[in-house]
């Protein structure tokens, strides 16, 4: 609940809307300008509030290709984690 608290935060409002506009108000995914949009963190990196990310680490993505990239994100790192603790892999010989 403390991250959905932050995004309420008026710092986070103004980061979200520069992005919007670099963005051309549109999904960076699908091209869509009529869904609802969402500023999408490509990575996140501890300690760090929604704002304090450069813009190069956001993306402009559409509510419904958020929740496609979301679901991704979740078997690519469940894929990952199996293969470093079972088949004892390093991340490297997985990216490759």
């Amino acid at each position: 609940m403390y991250y959905k608290n932050l995004l309420n935060n008026p710092l986070w409002q103004k980061k979200r809307l520069e992005i919007f506009e670099r963005d051309k108000w549109s999904c960076k995914a699908c091209g869509s300008n009529e869904n609802t949009l969402h500023a999408h963190h490509i990575y996140y990196e501890k300690n760090l509030k929604p704002w304090e990310y450069d813009n190069e680490c956001l993306v402009t993505i559409c509510e419904y290709c958020h929740d496609e990239i979301h679901g991704e994100i979740k078997k690519v790192s469940g894929i990952i984690a199996f293969e470093i603790i079972v088949n004892k892999k390093d991340i490297l010989s997985i990216l490759k």
